[in-house]
């Protein structure tokens, strides 16, 4: 049966190349590219009406925020700042001129906030509403990739998580816009560069991924690049409050959104355990979101495992957004 993972694996295989100015291709959240003065990030990301969003919950100002979002949170896991993006806008019939302009108006807002602009790109006619993003960016002092944890390190989060999930199941469920603290994450995500050039800048850190699939699948994606085993404490997954009340009125698990809530663009890396006292200079200062401290990295294998509260081990299954 085809998988999205499954293809991207065979793609990797079949795309080798030997190419001097590629130091890392298939594999990161971004491609990364050596000249003479700087390494450039190139990364790309597309979001499909239908598959993606809804136009009945999701407004033409979200769609273009959110594909900027996802493209300024790969350059963010590489540990790098954007320079400028190309946009491909699929066009269907019926859609107006102000739709497409919102469109545009969202993804500006977004990428102006990081001094990034849209230089240029493509429009096509399309049976469906896309929009596809590429962004260069450039490479900072300590290049973060996915297959450098160890063992004996620190799993850190950005941020809380599962809210996206949650947002989306009531969005989708009352078919209207409604921006609140719920659905805030899954409308508008805000991509973690400003923790990545501190992390960048003061921390040692080992791999890292942006979430945008699931925790649980960047976990596996993070042992597959890196070699290592994973063990997550249940206890101590960052949760809002407002997501616990929530998902208990609506009987679904806040552990179960966290591990699976896809599109939360946070940031999800190792570190040693020596770089805590650094972790929480950051937390007091009251800037961006705070880190999380959520389990260990463990030798032998590519186990990912969840202590429970109960003390029970259980594996962690990838789970999340699958396009096939």
């Amino acid at each position: 049966m085809l998988s999205e993972f499954g293809l991207i694996e065979k793609f990797r295989k079949l795309l080798r190349t030997g190419s001097l100015a590629l130091k890392r291709g298939i594999g990161d959240d971004a491609a990364v590219l050596a000249t003479p003065k700087k390494d450039l990030l190139f990364t790309c990301d597309c979001v499909v009406e239908k598959v993606h969003f809804n136009l009945s919950y999701f407004p033409f100002f979200e769609v273009g925020w959110r594909v900027a979002s996802a493209n300024l949170s790969d350059i963010a896991a590489m540990g790098g700042r954007p320079l400028a993006a190309l946009v491909t806008l699929g066009v269907r019939p019926k859609l107006s001129e102000k739709n497409l302009l919102e469109l545009y108006k969202g993804m500006k807002a977004l990428l102006s906030k990081f001094n990034c602009p849209i230089v240029g790109g493509d429009i096509v006619r399309s049976s469906e509403l896309f929009v596809d993003m590429a962004m260069l960016g450039v490479a900072g002092k300590k290049l973060f990739t996915r297959s450098g944890a160890k063992a004996g390190e620190l799993v850190v989060v950005t941020g809380d998580l599962g809210r996206s999930l949650l947002g989306f199941k009531i969005l989708s469920k009352k078919k209207k816009r409604i921006l609140s603290k719920l659905t805030e994450k899954h409308l508008r995500p805000y991509p973690r560069l400003l923790e990545s050039a501190y992390l960048a800048k003061s921390v040692r850190v080992g791999a890292m991924i942006d979430i945008s699939d699931g925790l649980s699948s960047e976990l596996h994606h993070l042992s597959k690049e890196s070699g290592i085993g994973f063990l997550i404490e249940e206890e101590k997954l960052p949760l809002h409050p407002l997501l616990v009340t929530k998902a208990q009125e609506l009987g679904l698990s806040p552990t179960a959104l966290a591990l699976r809530s896809g599109e939360e663009y946070e940031l999800l890396f190792t570190c040693p355990a020596s770089e805590v006292k650094k972790l929480l200079a950051w937390n007091s200062r009251g800037k961006g979101v705070s880190f999380s401290v959520i389990g260990h990295t463990v030798q032998g294998g590519r186990s990912v495992k969840m202590k429970k509260k109960d003390g029970r081990l259980a594996k962690i299954e990838p789970g999340g957004f699958r396009h096939f």
